[in-house]
């Protein structure tokens, strides 16, 4: 058998990006297209000129209805559709730490009473199918770019098995010479109208063959319908993550709220999820996330232990701070690990003083 071409690699991240750019939509953000606020159309994306140059975007967003004190928000958003066990390393966060560096610093001071340049609050965020490697985390701590990992999230596993198993078959392509120019971008903006229903987007230049259009159809755009929740959040205040949901969040449970006490669970199947608590009357619902790698860890270590793993729970999942749309309403709320339902787990387990006990000594 032939070895698949090298383009099929970047046609799957850049559909990637299209899901992730339809998700952040149902979050409430906006996806910039060529032309708009500075940008130029490459054929291969968006070009952003920077202090330094011009920079190809894979995918920009953008959030109209930021916070006061803070310029509009601009993500620059990246895709990586990798097959496991291969995970995302430190050349690509290291990439879009100089673009970021570059695209922030593009500005002028003017005169007074000449038009205002405008200005914007830009962020980088990488998005992965198989998460990242240790050293890219501590790099993208340290300069502050943003990373979403989807390997462990059952509600788009369908969907990103559906990316891996694109074949060349599927494409108007010669699997065996490089694509032509603007190839990739023509892909997305068939894949973006047939997940908005748009016919203009997809047009009449044949990109995808009969199979590739039933492929997407069934095993891509039919699972994602079956998410009705999108959201994306912060941890702790540090950790990125995005919360999906099979049922919107109810307009009931932030209806005269900005906080919701909640528990914090891990099912068999190893995906952690946050839901009411039982001690509210809130209507049930399940948001689902991926654990960022480094609280993995301490999970894993303890997970033996209820004491200690309720203690890891208390300080690194104490609140999570969402933004998303409750009720048709863009709303950032918080939810807060029910320290109640916490201690009433441990004293099932035979720790009568809940978190107040004091954990056994090393022998």
């Amino acid at each position: 058998m032939p070895a698949p071409p090298r383009w099929l690699g970047n046609i799957r991240g850049a559909l990637l990006e299209e899901v992730v750019l339809h998700l952040l939509q149902r979050v409430g953000y906006r996806t910039v297209k060529p032309g708009e606020e500075g940008t130029r159309n490459s054929g291969a994306g968006l070009l952003l000129l920077g202090r330094g140059t011009e920079h190809q975007i894979d995918a920009l967003a953008a959030y109209d209805h930021g916070p006061a004190f803070v310029y509009p928000i601009r993500v620059l958003v990246e895709a990586k559709c990798y097959f496991p066990p291969t995970k995302v390393e430190l050349p690509i966060v290291r990439n879009s730490v100089g673009v970021l560096k570059d695209v922030s610093e593009n500005y002028v001071s003017h005169a007074v009473g000449a038009p205002a340049m405008s200005r914007f609050n830009y962020v980088s965020a990488i998005f992965s199918n198989t998460g990242f490697t240790t050293r890219t985390q501590h790099y993208a701590i340290a300069h502050q770019v943003f990373l979403i990992q989807y390997h462990r999230k059952s509600l788009l596993s369908k969907s990103i098995k559906g990316l891996l198993d694109l074949a060349a078959g599927h494409f108007h392509f010669d699997p065996t010479q490089p694509l032509p120019e603007g190839s990739i971008n023509r892909v997305r903006m068939v894949f973006r109208g047939l997940l908005s229903r748009d016919l203009a987007l997809i047009g009449d230049v044949p990109v995808l063959t009969e199979a590739g259009f039933r492929h997407l159809e069934q095993n891509v755009i039919g699972q994602l319908q079956q998410i009705r929740g999108s959201y994306y959040g912060s941890l702790q205040g540090i950790w990125p993550v995005h919360l999906l949901s099979s049922t919107e969040i109810p307009q009931e449970a932030f209806a005269d709220r900005d906080t919701l006490r909640c528990r914090i669970s891990q099912r068999n199947d190893g995906q952690w999820f946050f839901a009411p608590s039982q001690n509210t009357t809130v209507p049930h619902f399940e948001l689902e996330f991926d654990l960022p790698t480094e609280i993995g860890r301490m999970v894993a270590a303890v997970e033996n232990d209820p004491l200690r793993l309720a203690q890891v729970k208390a300080e690194q999942f104490s609140f999570i701070d969402l933004t998303g749309i409750v009720g048709g309403v863009r709303r950032q709320v918080r939810l807060k690990l029910d320290r109640d339902w916490l201690n009433e787990y441990l004293r099932s387990k035979g720790f009568e003083n809940g978190l107040d006990t004091e954990p056994p000594r090393p022998e």
